[in-house]
């Protein structure tokens, strides 16, 4: 979620490479990483599938689009309702909020809201 200009974004998206691959053919996060061996454990919810699509994005996987589609199972598509956890609708806000463009970081880390835009453009009209 790092502006592009960002080296520090870089380096971290060089080291965080690994997992990009890692999510390949995988249907969903893994619940669990064990720091000492890489293991992974369990299916993660749709809050942590949904909390990879930026940086899957950013990595250029073609994992995002799976992952994005799982997430957004999060919202029943004929009622418009959520059966998710206060958690995983949170994690689904902040990252799919954040691949569809609606708020983004400037160099300086202040939050950009895109609506900000549409409502400073409609107030300049006479």
């Amino acid at each position: 979620m790092t502006p592009r200009s960002d080296t520090a974004g870089r380096m971290l998206m060089k080291a965080l490479a690994p997992q990009a691959q890692r999510m390949a053919g995988r249907a969903a996060p893994p619940e669990r990483m064990h720091a000492d061996s890489g293991a992974v454990d369990g299916d993660g919810p749709t809050g942590f599938s949904a909390a990879l699509v930026p940086f899957l994005q950013a990595a250029g996987s073609p994992a995002a689009a799976v992952q994005r589609t799982r997430a957004e199972t999060m919202i029943d598509s004929a009622t418009g309702k959520s059966a998710a956890t206060y958690y995983d609708t949170v994690l689904g806000l902040f990252g799919l909020g954040f691949a569809e463009g609606r708020y983004r970081f400037a160099p300086s880390g202040q939050l950009e809201l895109e609506w900000e835009k549409t409502c400073r453009t409609a107030s300049a009209r006479p």
